[in-house]
């Protein structure tokens, strides 16, 4: 090989690294409408970020495609989108909140999307941080695992949907409308149709972090589809202000399991998928291995379905009885009809 062939191969190899290993920075500042986290022109510092904070807010889309490096804060705003691919990573240091929904401007619906890859956040995620903020972290895979709290609406308000094979570990607490209405009637809500969810308490913020609150301070709402999601808590607890919506489909409906106790009020609304109706049966909604305190306050239920809570263990149990068939309801009605006959003949007889 001679040299100049040489050179040029070695000019190749540093190229294709270049564009291997993205240039790292401090800050990030998303500034295209569309476009790949890896690639250094998508923000306004001309460099991926490193190790610093980084904000979404331009209403552009931006895909996490690969296993970006550490950074501490996240801020997506407006009508900007976040979305996590599969085989991306990233993780947030120190214990810092990430923000889906910031800014506290009306009119917005800001959006994180994970279809996979592995992100950790040090601290808490609110979904809506500030009044009129209203932010989505819709997961349908990869994990998810925050060392802190959960807020799904804090001043402003917010949705988590949980779907698929998604992983969501939660150290701290999960509080759906963490905070006292503020005049803007944006309320949180956490829907449940597959995937894992643990909720362990461990976080190092106190026992506070104990519980799963559905309406702590605001109406509040869980919705929880079908028997496919696995989902651990500690305590349950639902306030006055909390709607536990529990629509029940031919897989039946998950059970939540809590290592301590429950607390219940508020409201419970059971109603079946149209067409894919539970098969009759035993479906156990809520168990603890601790005491259980009150009872849901409003109580709507299809009429195959009763409602128990069982004594002496703090179960909430659902039981579905079969619906009388055709043949029954038919035999039903020639039964009815036998009297009259009865009588009619004894008249002809006369």
């Amino acid at each position: 090989m001679n040299p100049q062939t040489k050179r040029l191969g070695w000019v190749a190899v540093v190229i294709c690294l270049g564009l291997a290993v993205p240039a790292q920075a401090g800050p990030g500042t998303w500034n295209v409408a569309s476009g790949n986290w890896s690639v250094p022109g998508s923000w306004t510092e001309g460099a991926v970020p490193s190790g610093a904070g980084v904000t979404i807010g331009n209403d552009g889309v931006s895909n996490l495609d690969y296993g970006a490096p550490d950074i501490t804060t996240l801020s997506i705003r407006r009508n900007s989108t976040l979305n996590i691919l599969p085989g991306a990573g990233l993780t947030g240091t120190g214990a810092n909140n990430w923000l889906v929904g910031d800014g506290g401007v009306a009119g917005f619906t800001t959006r994180l999307n994970q279809t996979g890859g592995t992100i950790v956040c040090g601290g808490d995620i609110y979904l809506g941080d500030d009044k009129w903020d209203y932010g989505e972290y819709r997961m349908s895979g990869g994990s998810l695992v925050l060392w802190d709290d959960l807020k799904c609406a804090d001043d402003g308000g917010g949705l988590f949907v949980l779907s698929g094979n998604a992983a969501l570990t939660v150290r701290g607490y999960i509080s759906i409308s963490n905070k006292a209405p503020d005049g803007d009637l944006l309320t949180g809500r956490f829907e449940i149709s597959g995937g894992t969810l643990i909720q362990d308490g461990t976080a190092s913020s106190g026992t506070d972090n104990h519980r799963i609150t559905v309406g702590e301070s605001d109406p509040g709402v869980l919705k929880l589809t079908g028997g496919l999601a696995t989902i651990n808590v500690t305590t349950y607890e639902q306030r006055s202000t909390g709607l536990f919506e529990v629509i029940m489909n031919g897989t039946g409906i998950s059970t939540i399991n809590a290592s301590e106790g429950m607390t219940l009020a508020g409201d419970l609304a059971v109603s079946f998928a149209p067409g894919d109706a539970p098969a009759p049966g035993v479906y156990d909604l809520i168990v603890a291995q601790g005491t259980r305190t009150g009872t849901f306050t409003n109580v709507t239920l299809p009429p195959e379905v009763t409602l128990s809570y069982e004594t002496g263990s703090s179960i909430v149990r659902l039981t579905v009885v079969p619906e009388p068939s055709a043949a029954v309801l038919a035999m039903g009605a020639a039964a009815c009809l036998i009297p009259v006959w009865l009588v009619r003949r004894r008249k002809q007889a006369r």
